[in-house]
């Protein structure tokens, strides 16, 4: 028996149902793994995480609707205690609830990706999903601690960006290894 995968005329793949609910699947488990590569920063109080790769890459290789399903998921299970957020800790378990921010990026993102990546390419939709992300972070540890915007942007955006650009190359590399054509 064998499955045939067919590619629209953008490269992405074409699922059936099964297929569609493993991809979702597999990119929610794959954001929960990259938040525990977690790395505590003394200046801020955003850890440093793998979370953004996936994320993007979830962008990448679903469909919009998919993608927003994905982070949904891993978010509002989050929510609702799962613990599988930096550190195995579920949003109660969050000081202060600083990233929540970051995970509402999350859910936005994803989907943005997977729209922008057909117009502007993959790699150019990978860095607005990464705005998208910081955007909502910053903007959320700034209200909930009481920050300038600028201040904001300086603690919880700009330490990270040059990483992000970095984890925005490897989900299109990532990707386009989805998007090979296999033997």
């Amino acid at each position: 028996m064998t499955a045939t995968i067919r590619l629209d005329r953008h490269g992405v793949a074409q699922m059936g149902h099964a297929a569609q609910a493993a991809g979702i699947a597999a990119m929610t488990v794959a954001t929960a793994l990259g938040a525990q590569v977690a790395v505590r920063l003394p200046f801020t109080p955003v850890p440093f995480t793998l979370q953004v790769f996936a994320v993007l890459l979830t962008g990448l290789v679903l469909s919009p609707r998919q993608a927003f399903v994905s982070q949904a998921i891993y978010v509002g299970a989050g929510f609702l205690g799962v613990p599988w957020f930096a550190g195995w800790t579920a949003i109660p378990a969050l000081a202060g609830w600083v990233t929540a921010g970051y995970l509402a990026g999350f859910v936005v993102a994803a989907p943005v990706v997977a729209i922008v990546r057909t117009r502007l390419g993959p790699l150019a939709a990978a860095m607005l999903g990464i705005v998208v992300i910081q955007v909502a972070g910053a903007s959320v540890l700034a209200a909930l601690l009481g920050l300038s915007p600028r201040r904001a942007f300086v603690l919880g955006a700009l330490p990270f960006l040059p990483f992000d650009a970095v984890k925005a190359m490897a989900a299109v590399a990532t990707a386009r290894t989805f998007a090979s054509p296999r033997a």
